[in-house]
């Protein structure tokens, strides 16, 4: 099952693992609590696992973790016109809602990045 939480109307996934039917029960859950954008914070694996939450609308930040899955289609599911999907690699800094935040699928580098001040928020998967 993919871990998930939501806070401040961002959600937080990782380890989606190509779990399509978990994926689509969180999806579910994301869309009635009024999420405004999701976070990946790695292991989505299998590309067909973005395409559970593209129809939400929902814009959704990606990077991957230690199981990278096929990031050829990854990039390419991301690429296509009018998604949402904003695919990133190994880590990404962004800024939602005036936030400031970074993302990373590693513990101990999130920690350390946490550290430096520099980020509103560090996610980690």
């Amino acid at each position: 099952m993919p871990l998930f939480r939501i806070e401040d109307q961002l959600a937080q996934i990782a380890h989606a693992l190509g779990v399509e039917n978990a994926v689509q029960v969180v999806a579910f859950v994301l869309h009635h609590a009024g999420v405004e954008a999701v976070l990946h914070c790695g292991d989505v694996v299998a590309p067909s696992t973005l395409s559970v939450i593209t129809p939400l609308g929902l814009p959704v930040h990606v990077i991957h973790g230690n199981n990278v899955g096929d990031m050829f289609m990854m990039a390419r599911i991301a690429s296509k016109p009018g998604n949402r999907i904003t695919f990133y690699g190994q880590d990404a800094g962004i800024e939602l809602a005036g936030r400031r935040i970074f993302l990373v699928h590693y513990p101990h580098y999130a920690k350390a990045m946490a550290t430096t001040g520099d980020w509103d928020l560090v996610c980690c998967g």
